[in-house]
């Protein structure tokens, strides 16, 4: 059987999913390289079912008075155990006497958030989401995605480059070139 057709397109294949990784890693690693002002990783289902928990957001530093009802906003959040980041919507846009205040609602949640996000809270807009992601992201993370992302590829480096010396050596070492 000739094995070529199928070895171009299996290798065709790899050279598609290595850049598909490679723009996902940037995407989330370095955001300011597409534009975008950050990205996080989703850690709850409140927006669902339009964002789920371990989507990543991307997120675009823009004007607070161009938000308006209905976009999604990131944004600092004081809770117990500390500041955290949330993904919501805008439900309301309110210009008082403090200047504009937004209220926010996850799709998910019956409720809208009990504090009002005012403009120094507020991180960006979201530009983009990509699903799934972020499970990527939060596994690399733990010591077995230590270990699969980046001992296990360090390991089979060093050993293929030591197999490749060894056969580059022994290689040469069967006669190469001799006078006669």
């Amino acid at each position: 059987m000739n094995w070529g057709p199928i070895r171009s397109v299996a290798n065709a294949l790899g050279v598609a999913v290595l850049l598909v990784a490679l723009v996902l890693t940037v995407v989330v690693a370095v955001p300011s390289a597409i534009g975008a002002e950050s990205s996080y990783v989703v850690l709850s289902d409140s927006m669902s079912p339009s964002i789920e928990a371990g989507d990543v957001v991307v997120i675009r530093d823009v004007p607070t008075e161009s938000l308006q009802e209905g976009d999604v906003i990131t944004f600092e959040s004081s809770r117990e155990g500390g500041p955290n980041r949330v993904t919501h919507r805008i439900v309301d846009v309110m210009d008082g006497d403090d200047g504009l205040t937004f209220r926010t609602k996850g799709d998910a949640n019956e409720e809208a958030d009990r504090s009002l996000v005012t403009p120094s809270q507020i991180e960006g807009k979201l530009w983009f989401h990509v699903p799934a992601v972020g499970r990527a992201v939060l596994f690399a993370g733990t010591d077995l995605g230590l270990v699969l992302f980046v001992i296990v590829p360090s390991v089979l480096l060093v050993v293929s480059e030591l197999y490749s010396l060894y056969s580059d050596a022994t290689s040469d070492s069967g006669g190469g070139n001799r006078l006669r």
